[in-house]
């Protein structure tokens, strides 16, 4: 009798165990939902060029201040045909939600797009993103993730520690950490704010090692929805970058490693998101408005002009978003970015820092984007 019971427990036992066992199982078994996007896009100054380096001879493209500057050959810069260049844009996300936390909402995102600058492949670059987010309650979520950019190509520039007469491919990798956690306001119908923070290792290749960087930003956001749903957004960020290579024993000593080139950064910004409710297809226009100001930590010894080190750096975005057909829709926008840095006031205090110079750009885009959910888990 006793060892019929025992029996009975184990069985009872190991039945209960496979049955939670597949029950475990089917929570992960969950649909995943894939994202794709195609961006064909258009960049009126790719490489960034102030006027004053437009100048390609004998195709009256020359900045007005040539005849101060010299005559410069922007192949140099690694141009090998124009200033501009069309952009294809692909994006491909996969978006899984397994039920683990009961109730809450819990998502896994990885990500990958990959911008193809037609008329410089060496400019083309890969962004990767892996990202884990909860839904706590209604409008708050916690977020976590890493986005990495094995190699971004900004343009060729003199290496002063080299030979100042030649120039060299200027490279950077980029790997962020960041965390964000929004909740609502009570006080405040439909509104919630935001905080983000993040952690960027910017480091450069051999020939510009003295621009290494360690980035730190926090950011607030401040989001409300209208009861007509329109959605309004204002924004406080504060960056920090840190030039690692100033002073460290890691790093050769030379004159740019001696001179601190850290940095803080000042952002604002501004966004409104008209929803259409009466227009066919028309499902939202946007504008974004970007301010922000950066300032040096330190003047170099040589320099007696006390603000050359400080530029400011804005952009506007405008947008459309189409419902084209059910699960495709398509996006069109243009954004004006510009920089400015008063080089005629400075006079030659510009030739410090060729990375810091005015400049002017106007890119169009076209996105066209879709979304499916397979089972390819059960």
């Amino acid at each position: 009798m006793g060892r019929r019971i025992i029996f009975i427990f184990n069985f009872f036992l190991l039945m209960g165990s496979l049955l939670f066992s597949q029950s475990l199982m089917n929570r992960f078994r969950v649909p995943i939902i894939i994202q794709g996007n195609m961006g064909i896009g258009y960049d009126s100054n790719f490489l960034r060029l102030p006027d004053e380096d437009i100048c390609i001879p004998d195709m009256g493209t020359c900045g007005d201040d040539v005849e101060r500057y010299g005559v410069a050959d922007v192949g140099e810069y690694g141009i090998s045909s124009t200033l501009d260049s069309p952009i294809l844009k692909p994006t491909f996300k996969l978006i899984y939600s397994p039920i683990v936390m009961g109730e809450k909402t819990m998502n896994i995102i990885t990500a990958i797009s990959y911008s193809h600058f037609s008329q410089a492949t060496h400019k083309s670059y890969l962004i990767s993103n892996l990202s884990m987010e909860i839904r706590l309650r209604s409008y708050s979520w916690f977020k976590v993730g890493i986005r990495d950019i094995p190699r971004y190509y900004l343009r060729n520039y003199y290496d002063r520690d080299a030979n100042s007469l030649d120039y060299f491919s200027c490279t950077f990798s980029s790997q962020k950490y960041f965390a964000s956690y929004s909740m609502p306001i009570s006080s405040i119908p439909r509104t919630w704010i935001k905080i983000y923070s993040d952690f960027t290792k910017e480091y450069f290749n051999p020939h510009f090692t003295e621009f290494d960087f360690d980035k730190y930003m926090i950011k607030i956001d401040m989001n409300h929805r209208l009861k007509s749903k329109h959605r309004m957004k204002l924004s406080y960020s504060h960056v920090n970058a840190d030039n690692i290579a100033h002073d460290s024993e890691d790093y050769l000593y030379s004159v740019e490693t001696a001179f601190d080139k850290s940095y803080y950064i000042d952002k604002i910004q501004g966004e409104f998101i008209y929803t259409h409710n009466k227009l066919k297809n028309i499902d939202q226009t946007g504008i974004s408005i970007h301010f922000e100001k950066r300032e040096y930590h330190e003047i170099p010894t040589w320099d007696d002009a006390q603000n050359w080190r400080r530029y400011y750096d804005g952009r506007i975005k405008l947008w459309i978003d189409h419902d084209l057909l059910d699960g495709v829709d398509v996006r069109a926008w243009y954004q004006y970015r510009w920089r400015s840095f008063d080089i005629s006031f400075y006079g030659e205090h510009q030739a410090y820092d060729s990375f810091v110079k005015s400049y002017n750009k106007h890119e169009l885009w076209i996105e066209l984007s879709f979304e499916f959910i397979t089972d390819i888990l059960y």
